[in-house]
């Protein structure tokens, strides 16, 4: 996000000091690196009732409703329902607010693919178009689609769409990242030794800080093991 002048942002005609962005952005960070999804929902809140209009912020809800959408994903029963409905409910909001908003079409996409259905693919595919609309190139959205093929066993239409958006953004080391977990779920070694070796090559251009968090050593994790099998992990009902 770009800074305005004298260090602040306006969302819906509120200002928000960039001070303020980038305490949003650092609990966001921290949280998702480390996994700890339920202490970044405290501090997000926590942040929002000293500032009110945050609520009119696109990049906080969508922030606020992904840390939900991801401590959904490790809980089961009601409990899950709970934290799904509270992402759902943000992520609506923000098309209210923002309805070109495909941060917020994916995120709708994402609770879908987590239960395992085929209704993520509109939203998915919806959240592809605005980014190609607004940016030219898709890459990850792209790859989304790819994900929720492989969630449904539909193999084919996976790896098409995980090397589409592969070819849209070589460098990012994320896109074959979902490689690597992919051509492991499917026990092809050569393929996810290739393109571990490619993350490889990317990842050392990220900050040590970064490589040394949860979620990077996570990442260094799937490169050492790309020539194992990878079971796909069925998300908790």
């Amino acid at each position: 996000m770009k800074r305005a002048a004298k260090n602040t942002i306006t969302h819906n005609t509120k200002v928000i000091k960039q001070s303020v962005l980038d305490q949003i952005e650092n609990v966001f960070l921290a949280s998702t690196n480390t996994f700890a999804y339920t202490k970044g929902i405290t501090r997000l809140c926590r942040i929002q009732k000293q500032h009110p209009h945050l609520l009119q912020s696109e990049d906080f809800l969508i922030k606020l409703g992904l840390l939900y959408d991801h401590a959904a994903i490790r809980e089961r029963g009601a409990k899950k329902t709970k934290l799904e409905k509270q992402a759902l409910a943000l992520y609506q909001k923000t098309l209210t607010l923002y309805p070109q908003s495909y941060r917020a079409w994916w995120g709708i996409g994402r609770i879908w693919w987590h239960r395992e259905n085929k209704n993520a693919l509109p939203y998915a595919k919806k959240a592809r178009a605005l980014v190609i609309k607004k940016h030219g190139s898709s890459a990850l959205y792209t790859q989304n689609i790819g994900l929720i093929y492989e969630r449904l066993g539909k193999y084919t239409l996976a790896e098409r769409w995980l090397l589409r958006g592969c070819e849209e953004d070589p460098r990012d080391w994320s896109t074959h990242l979902n490689l690597v977990t992919f051509y492991r779920l499917t026990h092809n070694f050569k393929k996810s030794e290739k393109s571990a070796a490619r993350i490889a090559k990317l990842f050392k251009n990220e900050p040590a800080a970064f490589r040394k968090t949860p979620w990077g050593e996570k990442i260094q994790e799937s490169i050492r093991d790309a020539g194992k099998p990878l079971k796909l992990i069925k998300t908790k009902k």
